[in-house]
C-alpha cells in the first residue's frame, strides 16, 4: 500500500538590493553567486538531508487534509509562520521514485518575500535557496543553448525548459540532467520544482492581477515598470521587449492593475522614471486572494 507524502516548492525573489540591504551572506545560495552580476532572481527553498539538498516535505498525518499538511510542513520544517497562498501542482506516483517504499507525493507551490524568509535561512537542516532563474541565467542560456535568441523556447529555467512545439520536434521538455549533466536535488525533486515553476509562471500573464494572486508584492509599494518587467521575465523564463511589455501592461488602462504614481524615481542615475503602484483591487493587502486558481 502506498504511503502519502507532501512536498512544498516555496519560491522567493532575490536581487542585489535585497542582499546588500540585509547584510546577509550568500553562502546558502546554490550556486554561490555574485549578487552584483546576478540581476533579479527566482529561488526555491531547500534544506539539507543525508542524501543532499531537498524540498521541504513530510508524511501525511492520520485525519489530516493534504493542504493542511503542506502548511504544517512550512512551519515544522522551515519555521515559516507567514500566511502563504498555496496552490497544487500535481502528484508524483512512480512506484520506483523512493527506494524501499511506494510513496505518492502531493506537491504544492507558494511564494514568500525574501525579507520574511531571511530569518530562517541557515537554520534547521541548513535551510537554503536553489536558483530557479535569473536575469543572468536567461542571458547566458540565450548565448549558449539559444544561439543568441530565445525565439525557439517556451520558457527557460535552471530546472529545465520546453521548446516551442512544431511539426518537426513536437512537444519536448529538457530537464536538469540535460542542462547540467546531473540532478540538482534528491529523488525527483527537480521535476517538482520544474512543474511548480511552469504553473507559477502563469501568474505573470498580463491579464492576471499578479501580486494579488501571489499574495504579496515583493517590489515594494512603488516600483518602476522596468523592475516589474525584469520580475515577469525571470518568473516566466522569457525575454520581452520593453515596448511589448509596456503595451501588455498599460495598453488598456481600465483593466491594467497598475496606477501611475505622481512621484518620479530619482534614486538612479539618468532621467527620472515614472513609478507605479497597484490599484486597490489588485493589491494583496487590500484585496487578498483566497488561494483558489481563478483562470
Amino acid at each position: 500500500m502506498a504511503e502519502i507524502a507532501v512536498n512544498v516548492v516555496l519560491f522567493t525573489l532575490v536581487d542585489e538590493k535585497n542582499l546588500r540591504a540585509s547584510g546577509w551572506s550568500s553562502d546558502l545560495l546554490s550556486p554561490a553567486v555574485d549578487p552584483a552580476t546576478l540581476g533579479m532572481s527566482l529561488w526555491a527553498v531547500t534544506r539539507k538531508s543525508e542524501a543532499g539538498r531537498e524540498l521541504p516535505g513530510g508524511s501525511l498525518n492520520p485525519g489530516e487534509r493534504i493542504e493542511d499538511a503542506a502548511r504544517r510542513i512550512l512551519v515544522d520544517e522551515l519555521g515559516v509562520n507567514q500566511k502563504i497562498i498555496l496552490r497544487d501542482v500535481k502528484f508524483f506516483d512512480d512506484p520506483t521514485r523512493d527506494e524501499g517504499a511506494h510513496v505518492v507525493s502531493f506537491v504544492y507551490y507558494g511564494f514568500i518575500a525574501f525579507e520574511d524568509l531571511r530569518g530562517v535561512l541557515g537554520g534547521k537542516d541548513q535551510v537554503g535557496l536553489e536558483l530557479v532563474n535569473s536575469t543572468q541565467f536567461i542571458d547566458e542560456f540565450k548565448r549558449g543553448f539559444g544561439g543568441g535568441s530565445l525565439a525557439g523556447f517556451d520558457g527557460v529555467s535552471r530546472f529545465g525548459y520546453r521548446v516551442v512545439p512544431d511539426q518537426r520536434r513536437g512537444h519536448q521538455r529538457f530537464d536538469t540532467r540535460e542542462l547540467h549533466g546531473a540532478r540538482l536535488l534528491v529523488l525527483d525533486h527537480d521535476d517538482m520544482v520544474f512543474y511548480a515553476w511552469r504553473k507559477f509562471r502563469r501568474l505573470f500573464n498580463g491579464r492576471v492581477d499578479t501580486f494579488r494572486m501571489l499574495g504579496i508584492n515583493p517590489l515594494g509599494e512603488q516600483f518602476r515598470l522596468s523592475e516589474l518587467q525584469e520580475f515577469a521575465d525571470v518568473a516566466r523564463g522569457v525575454e520581452t521587449q520593453r515596448d511589448q511589455f509596456r503595451r501588455e501592461m498599460l495598453g488598456d488602462l481600465e483593466s491594467s492593475y497598475l496606477s501611475v504614481n505622481a512621484a518620479l524615481d530619482t534614486s538612479r542615475r539618468g532621467k527620472p522614471a515614472l513609478t507605479y503602484t497597484l490599484k486597490a483591487w489588485a493589491d494583496p493587502k487590500a484585496n487578498p486572494a483566497d488561494g483558489v486558481d481563478e483562470d
